[in-house]
């Protein structure tokens, strides 16, 4: 696991690129104006007359600076823009070919840059897809601080997945019980959006391509698998209510479809 931290991240929660540029700006403008000033007080002047001047020139060259600044910050921001949209198709290419620890490390720097949802989610899964629960655990409370969590969950697709991988979370750490809960949040959006056609638009296929997946057993990859049938729409009627109501153990080969009235059971 990699739990290093960077200079950034030892001195913020969520070191977004504003936070790091702006803490940049500020900290410098402070310095060269606490720089200006002392050098003016050392000044050997006859008169107060020239000490103003000198302080209202310090002004005008601040004022030059910080236009300067905020013209470089407007280039930089479409720079930056443009390296978010690579580091996020870089972080998902990763994911593809297993290459885990590099697919976080390129899409936290892209949260960083921009708290996108999307990027957000698909590095809480890469973190799942290593077993990672420590950082997984940190970033949800991270995207809380920031108030990304909510706009997250304004979308109600993003609701489905952001619960889909709280519930591998604590699959993958065979707690059932948690798990369990988080399952029925997802009922409760798809049924509540159900009318609209809601769908999970997700690759799963990543998951089940990881060892994270290969190494569960018993319940909780029964479980799992029947929670991957239900978001795929892959279960038929019968297993699909049963799943609804709570018994997320069906066992889908044993599952007969439901009988019509009247129907005759052949011997």
């Amino acid at each position: 696991m990699n739990n290093k931290k960077t200079f950034w991240e030892k001195i913020f929660k969520f070191p977004s690129f504003n936070i790091r540029f702006w803490t940049t700006v500020v900290v410098g403008t402070l310095i060269l104006v606490i720089f200006g000033i002392s050098m003016i007080r050392r000044l050997d002047m006859a008169e107060d007359l020239n000490l103003l001047f000198g302080f209202l020139n310090f002004l005008t060259q601040i004022g030059i600076l910080v236009f300067a600044i905020f013209s470089i910050w407007l280039v930089f921001k479409q720079l930056i823009e443009n390296r978010f949209e690579r580091l996020e198709q870089d972080g998902r290419s990763h994911i593809k070919t297993r290459n885990y620890i590099s697919a976080i490390n390129r899409l936290k720097e892209a949260s960083y840059i921009k708290p996108d949802s999307n990027t957000t989610l698909e590095l809480l899964e890469a973190y799942l897809l290593i077993k990672d629960f420590h950082n997984f655990d940190e970033t949800i409370n991270s995207i809380q601080m920031m108030g990304i969590f909510q706009k997250t969950l304004l979308d109600p697709e993003n609701q489905i997945i952001f619960y889909y991988l709280r519930t591998i979370r604590y699959l993958i750490a065979e707690n059932i019980g948690e798990a369990k809960n988080h399952i029925e949040e997802i009922i409760t959006v798809l049924k509540a959006n159900f009318k609209n056609g809601l769908r999970a638009l997700w690759d799963f296929n990543d998951l089940r391509n990881s060892d994270s997946y290969h190494q569960l057993v018993g319940d909780s990859k029964q479980i799992l698998d029947n929670l991957l049938g239900y978001l795929e729409n892959s279960l038929n009627q019968n297993q699909k209510e049963q799943f609804e109501s709570g018994n997320f153990l069906i066992n889908r080969l044993e599952i007969q479809p439901s009988k019509l009235p009247n129907q005759k059971v052949k011997n």
